[in-house]
């Protein structure tokens, strides 16, 4: 949404309202853009409800949709100016499309929902009750059919829309705001290791930055911690490498740092579940960073590969986080499933993998006598590169820009989104 907002501030004379949970600071491109007005709606006792056993996440549930759906309605049709249009991402589907959807009749607002992924599918990895499934999906499905304007972040959503929901939507993939997400150099790198004291990586020479003899080899994964990420995998596959790496003769495995960013409900189990692996890593380690919003983009572009355990609740969505990846020039090693293959070409700008013997087995081809035969890696890089050839300022402008001017033409060039 943020890039979205960053478009139409850049290709409209709309002031935007820029409305979520401001739990981080955006960007701040964000933040410094006069056109673009922030609106938190974060609720402390939504939060304070979040703490609940897992056994209430009904009653959570609940509660959270009624404040919800009060904060919504107060927003829209009190406190600010009316809109000419409303862009919400889906999901979160509950109760945001409904309460928006009945907002944009009271108040003849178009709204243009762009689906990332389906609400309902995500429910059902946290409850079995297929009832409340089947009612989630159907809500989604109606509410979602009587938008004005539908997006679909993959080609197979589109087609899944089309086929399952009778839903006609236009494709608008997913695009790193290249002026964050970029490749940099190695002066930059080594300011990046000093602040997040990673040390081992580089080392500065008179004027000039150099990688450091034998330095690790960095690997960055983001995550939201939620159920639809199998970290094990990852673990799995790196206790692998490990074990692999002290049969062999010394200096053929070089050292992989795993660095894993974001917060959410299974980090700690997570963690908690390596300390006592530890002791016995030798050649791999897995640590955690928060990093603040102008890092993240660096840490991308410092890092040798990223790895995507994104499996998708629904089958249809693509990684956002690869995205970022991408735009940052870095190669992806991405869990397979239906649509992955329309962002990670494999062999070409990343690899897919199964399971946690075929992730073991690319790390290892990738990089085995590193830095010796590094071909591959490089070859992938520059693949990855590619991805910036086409920015999302190009899929928004043919895709979202002539609906909003139509909307503006229709309405007198409204100033308000």
């Amino acid at each position: 949404m943020q890039n979205h907002a960053l478009e139409i501030a850049k290709s409209t004379d709309y002031h935007v309202y820029l409305v979520g949970y401001l739990e981080n600071r955006p960007h701040e491109k964000i933040m410094s853009n006069e056109s673009i007005e922030i609106v938190d709606i974060s609720s402390k006792l939504v939060n304070t409800l979040r703490k609940l056993p897992k056994i209430l996440y009904l009653v959570y549930a609940a509660l959270r949709i009624l404040i919800q759906i009060f904060i919504l309605l107060n927003l829209f049709l009190r406190q600010l100016q009316k809109p000419d249009f409303i862009i919400v991402q889906n999901p979160p589907s509950i109760p945001g499309l409904a309460i928006l959807f009945l907002i944009s009749r009271i108040k003849r607002i178009k709204l243009l929902i762009d689906f990332h992924n389906y609400g309902y599918s995500i429910v059902a990895l946290n409850i079995r009750n297929k009832f409340v499934i089947k009612l989630a999906r159907k809500y989604e499905e109606f509410f979602g059919r009587f938008a004005d304007y539908k997006f679909a972040v993959s080609d197979a959503m589109r087609k899944d829309l089309n086929d399952n929901w009778r839903i006609e939507s236009s494709v608008l993939y997913d695009k790193a705001n290249l002026e964050i997400f970029r490749p940099i150099n190695m002066d930059e790198r080594h300011e990046l290791f000093q602040k997040l004291g990673l040390k081992g990586y580089t080392v500065k020479k008179g004027s000039s930055v150099e990688y450091e003899q034998g330095r690790p080899i960095l690997l960055v994964s983001a995550t939201s911690w939620t159920s639809d990420e199998d970290f094990s995998i990852v673990v799995n596959a790196l206790e692998n490498y490990d074990t692999e790496a002290k049969q062999a003769a010394a200096g053929r495995f070089p050292r992989l740092n795993l660095i894993i960013t974001g917060k959410g409900p299974l980090k700690e189990q997570f963690f908690r579940g390596l300390e006592q692996k530890r002791a016995d890593w030798t050649h791999i380690n897995i640590e955690s960073l928060w990093l603040e919003a102008n890092d993240y983009p660096k840490l991308l572009a410092a890092a040798d590969l990223g790895i995507c355990l994104h499996y998708s609740s629904s089958g249809v969505d693509l990684p956002m986080k690869v995205v970022d990846m991408f735009g940052a020039g870095l190669p992806v090693l991405a869990i397979n499933y239906k649509s992955i293959g329309e962002l990670v070409q494999d062999d070409k700008n990343g690899k897919i993998f199964k399971d946690a013997n075929d992730l073991q087995k690319i790390l290892k081809d990738l990089f085995i006598d590193f830095p010796k035969n590094q071909g591959t890696l490089e070859r992938l890089k520059r693949e990855a590169l590619k991805f910036r050839e086409r920015t999302f300022q190009d899929e928004w402008r043919d895709v979202v820009l002539p609906l909003i001017k139509d909307t503006s033409s229709k309405k007198g060039a409204g100033k308000k989104a």
